[in-house]
């Protein structure tokens, strides 16, 4: 339990929280189901919803839970890896709602190309360091990473991309790809 709790703030300590914050303001937007511009409004707005915490909470029950699970320790830094090359990756790749946005700034930074060699990079080290721990659970982590990706870039171009849905997707593909590793190592 002790080694779940920890593995869950360890991200959010290296971090200072920006992704958590982007889940939680984004948890408050989307659970609003008002119209994108109101819902921009809201991950604007400073204040803490019902729906961030609860997200919040529920997201780091979740993540202790699963990590507490895991036949290995360093399973997660592939997680915490893959997730956020593909949050690079989308950034760059993805339009986004505010043009002049703090995602649009690092997006106009960042040299599309070069990003997405480095991306793929990561990609194939997670890959191997998953298939040296685990053999076979490369492939469906892949396939997750790609699927959640997908749901991001569905989901937003309905919804909205802004760095805080940039910060939302990185914490559902770190779940996603936790929880593919914990349920594919009990069906070994």
């Amino acid at each position: 339990l002790l080694r779940g709790a920890v593995g869950a703030l360890l991200p959010i300590l290296v971090t200072g929280g920006i992704h958590m914050d982007g889940f939680m303001d984004t948890s408050d937007a989307l659970a609003s189901w008002q119209s994108p511009e109101k819902r921009l409004e809201i991950l604007k707005d400073s204040h803490v919803g019902a729906f961030a915490v609860l997200g919040c909470a529920g997201y780091l029950l979740l993540d202790a839970a699963l990590l507490s699970e895991l036949p290995t320790t360093l399973a997660p830094i592939g997680c915490f890896m893959l997730s956020r090359a593909c949050s690079a990756w989308a950034m760059s790749a993805f339009r986004n709602a505010r043009p002049k946005g703090m995602l649009d700034a690092f997006a106009q930074a960042a040299q599309r190309r070069m990003l997405t060699i480095s991306c793929t990079v990561y990609a194939v080290l997670c890959a191997v360091l998953w298939a040296i721990l685990g053999g076979w659970l490369a492939i469906p982590c892949l396939l997750a990473a790609i699927l959640c990706a997908w749901y991001y870039r569905h989901m937003s171009y309905k919804q909205f991309i802004t760095g805080d849905l940039a910060g939302w997707f990185l914490q559902i593909t770190e779940l996603t790809l936790t929880a593919v590793i914990v349920i594919g190592g009990k069906l070994l």
